[in-house]
């Protein structure tokens, strides 16, 4: 059955300040330059949406023979992050109290393990990346590690974020389900392996310090998303 947990009210407050951050920083992908004329497109909604959908989100692009460690990275890295936006968008209505008689609780078997599963793909994918980058890379593949190429934190320091935030989300995980210990725990397969690390208490100490650095890691990531290499 679904509940409504508490929130604090601080972290809506960041939020907000966290989307406005964003906000401004996505003016420079619509925003008129001075000086330039102006080109008028046809909005062609239906073009650009197949190439949302088939490049955006299938990254049909990379997907070639020649390019099949790329493809393989870049699909672990795309359907990890949609599936944790997805979980995460899902865990938000239902902390809220919306749509919670359609929607399933985070400890739902099916949910809690799709979640995981979506957790180790983005592992997965960045851990690749950086192979890639600093292990098997291609004499033609640009590298900045940590700054410059017009990306802030450059190619490698946006990769590590990525992986503190997937850590840090198994490790609030692992909390939760230490202190609240529901009877479908074992279906978060990787957050209750964590959980059976330590013991109750000392879980139930560390949870307020893990949710909140969590929690405020993955809010400055969507501020600076759209200055960082992940928008491309």
């Amino acid at each position: 059955m679904n509940d409504v947990t508490h929130v604090p009210t601080l972290f809506y407050v960041v939020a907000v300040a966290a989307l406005i951050v964003f906000a401004y920083h996505l003016r420079a992908l619509t925003s008129v330059r001075i000086g330039q004329g102006e080109h008028f497109r046809s909005l062609r909604l239906l073009a650009q949406l197949k190439n949302a959908v088939f490049i955006g989100v299938g990254q049909q692009r990379i997907y070639r023979k020649r390019f099949a460690y790329a493809a393989v990275m870049h699909f672990l890295l795309a359907w990890g992050f949609i599936e944790l936006l997805f979980a995460t968008t899902v865990d938000f209505f239902v902390t809220r109290g919306w749509f919670i008689s359609f929607l399933p609780d985070k400890d739902k078997p099916w949910f809690a393990a799709m979640n995981e599963l979506g957790g180790l793909m983005l592992l997965a994918g960045v851990a690749m990346a950086l192979i890639r980058r600093h292990g098997l890379k291609p004499a033609t593949l640009p590298q900045n590690a940590f700054a410059g190429r017009a990306h802030l934190l450059g190619d490698t320091g946006i990769l590590l974020l990525l992986m503190l935030l997937v850590c840090g989300g198994f490790l609030s995980e692992a909390a939760r389900l230490a202190v609240e210990q529901p009877v479908t725990a074992g279906y978060s397969f990787v957050g209750h392996s964590l959980a059976r690390l330590g013991p109750t208490d000392w879980w139930a100490r560390a949870q307020p310090a893990i949710w909140w650095s969590h929690a405020v890691l993955s809010l400055a990531f969507i501020a600076v998303l759209p200055t960082t290499k992940m928008l491309h």
